[in-house]
């Protein structure tokens, strides 16, 4: 798939949550200059839609971009149905510069579902596994297997038809070509070593990527949060049932 395939399958959604998203999980990359984060919604089969996209300007080393990133995590969204809806779980990437103010941040809002994660590039490695706990703060770090994420996302992007495992698009202006040439800025290459191939790995195409990132770290939340979304979705169904009768 090209970026530019991507980027025409944008769509006007009819409300920023679309009926067939029961699940909001939500990512946070750190940068140098910014945090960059992503709340994408999820539906049965892992169908997704990606609600909001930002970038945080300012140093994570200052407490100015932290507070917009506390404020992001506590939006609400609104549904189709007219539901307001938060994020049930929001990955927060430890594995950056500012390793230390990420994890201080953390430890102050666990309660609200934020989870310490850092990627790991091992081959075969499960997508999400727990790791060692920071001395410090005693916040939980969870491992990310971003090659295994990656093979996941490539082939659901590759999905051309909405349903299972398709990835939607809102008709936004932060969503523009910047978002999907950094969303596809990698590809999976054979791994040479002496002129023998030793499996595979993914290598960057463009000197950007933390939208791909933000892709990962929001399905690595999905899987954190194991939703029921059989269960999930019937509930809502019930729910939409009941507004219809009474409305009638």
């Amino acid at each position: 798939f090209e970026e530019d395939e991507l980027k025409a399958r944008k769509e006007l959604y009819r409300a920023t949550v679309p009926e067939g998203a029961y699940v909001l999980t939500g990512a946070a990359d750190l940068q140098d200059d910014r945090i960059e984060v992503e709340c994408v919604g999820w539906g049965l089969e892992g169908e997704r839609w990606s609600i909001d996209y930002q970038r945080l300007m300012g140093s994570p080393a200052q407490q100015d971009v932290w507070g917009a990133l506390d404020a992001w995590i506590d939006k609400t969204f609104v549904h189709e149905h007219g539901i307001d809806l938060k994020m049930k779980i929001v990955t927060v990437d430890t594995g950056g510069h500012h390793t230390t103010e990420a994890y201080k941040f953390i430890a102050k809002r666990q309660n609200k579902g934020v989870r310490a994660v850092k990627g790991s590039s091992i081959p075969g490695a499960r997508l999400v596994s727990i790791g060692t706990k920071d001395k410090l703060t005693r916040v939980q770090l969870f491992i990310v297997g971003t090659d295994t994420a990656k093979d996941t996302l490539f082939a659901n992007l590759k999905i051309k038809d909405p349903g299972p495992g398709y990835y939607h698009f809102p008709d936004h202006t932060d969503y523009d070509d910047e978002y999907f040439a950094q969303l596809t800025g990698e590809e999976k290459r054979d791994k040479v070593i002496k002129g023998i191939v030793k499996g595979h790995q993914y290598v960057k195409t463009r000197r950007r990527n933390e939208v791909l990132d933000l892709a990962v770290y929001n399905l690595a939340s999905y899987y954190l949060l194991k939703p029921d979304m059989n269960k999930i979705a019937a509930g809502w169904e019930a729910y939409v049932a009941k507004q219809i009768g009474i409305q009638t």
